[in-house]
């Protein structure tokens, strides 16, 4: 008879490890359905890629090695491409696990591209209507008193439903406004006829060259909420002023607002790519100095958006929309409820 005594087998007892084995066993058995979608801003891929890796690990179904290179790699041709093809570009991660008794996962990683006239389409049915509210901006306005030319002709760039376009023409002035979503062109040349205005609305993109918007011949440009919600950064800012400088006529003047850092801030690159998603592009005063050099350009001046418009617009006129303080003061970029570090400024150039 062997001496050698049977082994007992080590049996697992402890209730918080039995526990944890069970919590794993079942998680396996979940099942996840999720779309998540974010704007395309490949600055941001780090953040973004930890989101979505939590999808996985929601599901216990993490992405490891081989599995979770493939991923980033995808995700960040997502991002790339996205951001290329528009400011307004989401990337969409789709997030399906497979069948039971499979305890897998699978995903799609797509894009989901809106162009800046399909977001305004959006807001013509918006209760909040007219959305960018129903006055004129008074510095346009002061500006345009100032030209003192009964046969002046203006330049609307953005003119959305003739919040501008409308009062200058009542000035005298002859006004081409130039907009890209049709159903605010269509308001726009119905209140134009209604009170037989000399406005002449144009669909399409005021930097087209198609548009053959003649060159040297207005005694205004203006260009409210256009630099600081559409272009995307400081080449964009140097083509804007050198399409300016081209419509003017000699004196001419261009009014726009855009939105600058305050002294001491300086936006990163996370910060320049998502301001244009959200309507607010920002650009520092080197920025600024660098977009205007060599063009037959004079700054006039430069005053903060918030102030003169508070200053100057009729009581009744106070705000002129629901959105307008907190965005001028740059809070559809960065969520604070104390003072942001860049504003909305008008700028006043003369041709030279």
């Amino acid at each position: 008879m062997s001496s050698k005594r049977a082994m007992k087998p080590s049996w697992e007892l402890d209730p918080e490890r039995l526990r944890k084995a069970v919590l794993r066993r079942i998680e396996r058995s979940s099942e996840i359905q999720a779309d998540l979608a974010f704007s395309a801003i490949p600055a941001l891929f780090e953040h973004y890629a930890g989101r979505c890796e939590a999808l996985f690990e929601l599901a216990a179904r993490p992405l490891e090695g081989q599995q979770r290179a493939h991923f980033r790699n995808l995700l960040g041709q997502a991002l790339k491409t996205g951001f290329e093809a528009s400011a307004h570009a989401k990337v969409v991660l789709r997030v399906r696990s497979d069948p039971a008794p499979r305890q897998t996962i699978s995903y799609e990683i797509g894009i989901q591209t809106r162009e800046i006239a399909d977001v305004y389409a959006t807001w013509l049915r918006t209760p909040d209507s007219p959305y960018f509210g129903a006055h004129a901006d008074a510095k346009v306005l002061h500006v345009a008193r100032e030209l003192r030319d009964p046969n002046a002709r203006a330049l609307d760039i953005g003119a959305g439903t003739g919040r501008n376009a409308l009062p200058l023409a009542k000035l005298g002035l002859t006004v081409d406004a130039v907009e890209l979503t049709p159903g605010f062109v269509e308001k726009l040349r119905d209140a134009a006829a209604a009170a037989d205005l000399r406005v002449n609305a144009i669909e399409g993109d005021a930097f087209d060259p198609e548009l053959a918007l003649p060159p040297g011949e207005y005694a205004l440009v203006v260009a409210s909420e256009v630099a600081s919600s559409h272009l995307r950064d400081g080449d964009d800012l140097r083509e804007f002023l050198e399409f300016a400088a081209s419509k003017l006529k000699p004196g001419g003047v261009l009014v726009c607002n855009v939105f600058i850092a305050r002294a001491g801030y300086s936006p990163d690159l996370a910060v320049r790519q998502a301001a244009p998603s959200v309507l607010s592009t920002i650009f520092s005063d080197a920025d600024l100095a660098q977009a205007q050099s060599g063009l037959p350009l004079s700054l006039v001046s430069d005053e903060s958006c918030l102030e003169f418009e508070k200053a100057h617009l009729p009581g009744e006129a106070w705000p002129p929309t629901a959105w307008f303080e907190s965005w001028a003061s740059g809070n559809n970029l960065f969520d604070l409820t104390g003072v942001g570090p860049c504003e909305l400024r008008w700028l006043v150039y003369r041709k030279t």
